[in-house]
């Protein structure tokens, strides 16, 4: 997660002691500066990653931070940029560079106007003519972070900062420096993500059984998107991580407040592929995150369940429809009593159920709780 603070704009001036000459100063500076910088932008990501800087060269580094710089006057104006990437209470700069003098053409001309981001520091930006006279990185800076990105590859949690200064060229008396903006970046942990319901881990152990074949899924995390996926145990499947390779019985992107508000949660769609009775499943939730490179997806722990087998009479297929409506509900209590580690695992219903003391039928137990002629207060299982 990144918050970015805005930065400042400084013009350096010559002040004399008379106000009078101060002010007159001021605004000959104002009128003389040729070039315009517009603020510096850093590119939004949840996770950058040491790759994104491109340290060593010959890969593909990132954008990072963008920003404008335009010509306004008829004057040839040459100029350079300075960039510098730092960590909060760093000794020095984790990475420092320089461009070359490069042109700015007169006003609406080509190479008047020019878009600038780090790709340029690395010689692969939009402006091929835009040469780099340095590019440092102080090695004891990158060993403060590398024991953390050896582990994930991405730069440890922390407050950054971006800063860039433009100086104009043009002056007899020397580069003036007319733009030095920064930015804060404040890199924080990855959205935890840890599966609740259907079923338990899938380790070395037998998946719990599930008395619907359309579960409510449900997991735990900070992030507002997600892909779930759904994968049947085959025969020849070797462990948890194989059975997610198999072709999914469902695999679909969830979003919060657009496919669920406040907790995550997802019911397994009744048009989606059917979830075969005595057949086990395993289920992978994955949260999205952005990256300067794209979407990356963080994967969660692999849960499974196994779909009671009811052998299909009558009663039990009804009781099967009644344990999923009562879970539609938001009873999910129910199904729990008889997974791992529930008071009667291993235990199936026989379908007997006594409504407010008398014996009642199932299928008028269902039609009642779906026309809410009924409304449920507590209920208890012998």
């Amino acid at each position: 997660m990144i918050k970015i603070n805005g930065g400042r704009l400084v013009r350096r001036l010559v002040f004399t002691a008379s106000a009078v000459a101060a002010l007159f100063v001021l605004n000959s500076t104002a009128r003389a500066q040729n070039l315009v910088v517009d603020p510096l932008e850093i590119i939004t990501s949840q996770v950058f990653f040491i790759s994104d800087f491109d340290i060593a060269g010959g890969g593909n580094p990132a954008e990072l931070f963008r920003f404008g710089i335009r010509n306004v006057s008829q004057t040839p104006t040459n100029a350079t940029i300075e960039m510098t990437f730092r960590k909060e209470n760093g000794l020095s700069p984790i990475v420092n560079s320089v461009t070359e003098p490069f042109l700015m053409a007169p006003r609406e001309q080509p190479l008047s106007e020019r878009r600038i981001t780090y790709r340029d520091f690395r010689g692969l930006g939009e402006n091929p003519d835009i040469r780099v006279a340095s590019f440092r990185y102080d090695p004891n800076a990158v060993d403060n972070v590398i024991d953390n990105v050896l582990r994930t590859g991405r730069l440890p949690n922390g407050r950054y900062f971006l800063d860039v200064i433009v100086r104009d060229l043009t002056n007899s008396g020397g580069p003036v420096e007319i733009y030095n903006d920064s930015r804060e970046l404040f890199i924080s942990s990855l959205p935890s993500l840890d599966p609740v319901s259907p079923g338990m881990p899938a380790e070395d152990r037998d998946c719990p059984i599930v008395f619907t074949n359309l579960p409510q899924f449900k997991w735990d995390s900070e992030a507002d998107e997600f892909i779930l996926t759904v994968c049947e145990l085959l025969p020849t499947n070797s462990g948890p991580e194989d059975v997610m390779q198999n072709p999914p019985r469902l695999r679909i992107r969830l979003k919060r407040n657009t496919d669920f508000f406040g907790s995550p949660a997802f019911q397994y769609p009744s048009e989606g592929l059917p979830l075969q009775e005595g057949r086990t499943y395993y289920w992978q939730i994955h949260a999205i995150a952005q990256t300067q490179t794209g979407p990356l997806e963080l994967p969660g722990q692999i849960w499974c369940f196994r779909v009671s087998a009811f052998g299909g009479s009558e009663n039990e297929l009804l009781l099967q429809q009644l344990l999923a409506l009562l879970q539609s509900l938001g009873l999910q209590d129910v199904t729990a009593l008889f997974e791992a580690g529930g008071p009667l695992e291993g235990h199936l219903p026989n379908g007997n159920v006594i409504l407010d003391g008398k014996r009642i039928d199932l299928n008028d137990l269902i039609t009642q709780l779906r026309m809410s002629a009924k409304k449920l207060n507590s209920f208890s299982v012998e």
